[in-house]
């Protein structure tokens, strides 16, 4: 049986429930990984995949999912936000000062 786009919000929910009860970012990341697969436009699950993979310090795969997160939804504040503090911590003080002042220009 083909999976739907029901699937993808069955394992985004798995994966959100092993990030915020249980602490368990590995197998979170496979469940958003599973989400993303069934439907590779569900921006949450990218962020959230991203979210994983900072708390575990994979701070460039994490930008990446930020980025594809951003191209998915680019008036999104908070992950310009996540992925300028993840620039900070490779220490990419220019490009994390230019996705702050992205933040910054669309909240107002």
């Amino acid at each position: 049986m083909p999976m739907m786009k029901g699937d993808s919000i069955v394992q985004f929910n798995k994966g959100f429930a092993l990030i915020i009860n249980l602490k368990k970012y590995e197998k979170a990341i496979e469940c958003f990984d599973e989400s993303i697969r069934i439907n590779p436009n569900h921006s949450t699950a990218w962020i959230f995949k991203g979210l994983a993979l900072n708390d575990l310090e994979k701070y460039e795969e994490a930008i990446k999912c930020y980025s594809e997160a951003i191209r998915l939804e680019p008036e999104s504040l908070c992950v310009w936000r996540k992925k300028g503090d993840a620039l900070i911590k490779l220490g990419k003080y220019n490009e994390a000062r230019e996705c702050f002042s992205i933040s910054q220009k669309r909240k107002s």
